[in-house]
């Protein structure tokens, strides 16, 4: 009953009969709104709400002006961004996919409505900042994991691009760095399946992160990929991430443009303010050990350049995101994530004692599968270091047996271990 109620009120003429336009749009955002007594926790309902608030705005048309005040148009823009956060899942999957695409397609036939009936006074209809904010969870969108999202979110950028250029609309409300967006994008079809394509897609939206206003938002989405399960899309963001960490120049002193400085405090407020959501944190962590493996931290410690000490305090904060309460965690993924991270200094130079003292925490962990893992990973990590890694450290590491108990015995083999390795040179 809910799901059909909600795709009924998108239907009726309310150009011909628009008394009840007002509680008819108040009904859906309601029902939208977790906070409202309205609130439908079915998706589908939800999903349908989002489509009819924009197909009540193509119906009135001309007559929004008649009708409708800002504040309640801001209040359905309000709801499109609060749609692109919803990552409700169920025995079906990621359902809440199937409002996000929603949003971004009623956010998109909403905006290209109001350029054209509102060319010089859009801002009077909608919220500027909002609407940019909107913008960028739909970048975010189009570098997430899920393929079919990325088409859509793709699709419905270029759209937008269009819808404004076409309407003649004030440039406040074209793309922040269009240029850039112009440039990778729309010599493209309408509807391209390459957005889906990772190896296509992600060394062109990565350019995107230059703009300042988009930057936070979108590399939550390329974080989340990198840490996402699918092969298809982990790997060519990762690797394209690592590359445009290459790219960028060490300091504003080599170059006034976005520097691999820059980068890093980005990734790294964006650690810190999600610290205790292992849903990001984990991706994070494994975007900080990609970049490490593809030699962009490396930079930091080893050239010379001229904000060097920020450089290295840089790559301290990194690995202390590894590193620290490692004995308070619960989850195992977020466990390996930090080891991983942590076992990868140990081969950076100016940052392996550091790392080194770190290394108990996981050598010695409370879990025999973390103990296991980690002896595995630091052997590996230990055939590629520049230092002559003593025989004895190899011995202990490929004869103990980790996921035994955590006796006194392996106790003075972990402290051996530690020891072999900081005289190693």
């Amino acid at each position: 009953m809910q799901q059909s109620l909600s795709r009924l009120l998108g239907m009726l003429g309310y150009k011909t009969y628009p008394e009840g336009t007002i509680n008819a749009i108040q009904c859906l955002l309601d029902a939208v709104n977790p906070k409202s007594g309205g609130y439908s926790s079915n998706v589908e309902t939800r999903q349908n709400c989002y489509h009819s608030l924009s197909k009540i705005l193509w119906e009135l048309d001309s007559d929004i002006s008649k009708h409708l005040n800002s504040q309640l148009i801001n209040s359905i823009y309000t709801s499109y961004k609060n749609g692109l956060e919803d990552y409700t899942s169920d025995e079906r999957g990621d359902v809440g996919s199937w409002i996000r695409a929603q949003c971004i397609r009623s956010f998109v036939a909403s905006s290209t409505l109001l350029f054209k009936l509102f060319p010089n006074d859009t801002g009077k209809w909608v919220d500027i900042n909002t609407y940019q904010e909107i913008v960028a969870a739909l970048l975010k969108q189009a570098a997430e994991r899920l393929d079919h999202i990325r088409i859509v979110a793709g699709t419905e950028l270029c759209k937008l691009v269009h819808g404004w250029k076409e309407s003649g609309a004030s440039e406040n409300w074209d793309l922040k760095g269009i240029d850039i967006f112009r440039r990778e994008f729309l010599d493209i079809p309408t509807v391209d399946q390459r957005w889906g394509e990772g190896t296509w897609l992600y060394p062109k939206i990565i350019n995107m992160l230059e703009v300042e206003d988009y930057r936070t938002t979108l590399l939550t989405g390329i974080v989340l990929s990198i840490g996402s399960r699918n092969e298809g899309t982990t790997k060519p963001a990762s690797n394209a991430l690592t590359s445009y960490a290459l790219s960028l120049p060490l300091s504003s002193i080599q170059s006034s443009s976005f520097t691999l400085l820059h980068f890093l405090r980005s990734i790294s407020a964006l650690a810190q303010k999600n610290i205790t959501s292992n849903t990001l944190f984990v991706p994070i962590l494994q975007t900080f050990h990609s970049l490490l493996d593809g030699g962009a931290l490396s930079r930091l410690g080893e050239e010379e350049y001229e904000d060097k000490v920020q450089g290295e305090e840089m790559l301290k904060t990194i690995l202390m995101f590894g590193g620290r309460n490692v004995e308070k965690l619960k989850s195992v993924p977020r466990i390996n994530a930090s080891m991983h991270l942590v076992i990868g200094f140990v081969a950076l130079p100016s940052m392996k004692l550091e790392a080194i003292g770190l290394l108990p925490q996981f050598l010695g962990h409370k879990f025999p599968t973390i103990r296991s893992n980690a002896a595995e990973a630091l052997y590996l990590v230990l055939q590629t270091v520049d230092f002559d890694v003593d025989p004895e450290i190899e011995e202990i590491l490929l004869e103990t047996e980790w996921s035994s108990e955590l006796d006194n015995g392996m106790k003075e083999r972990i402290e051996k271990l530690i020891t072999l390795l900081r005289e190693a040179e």
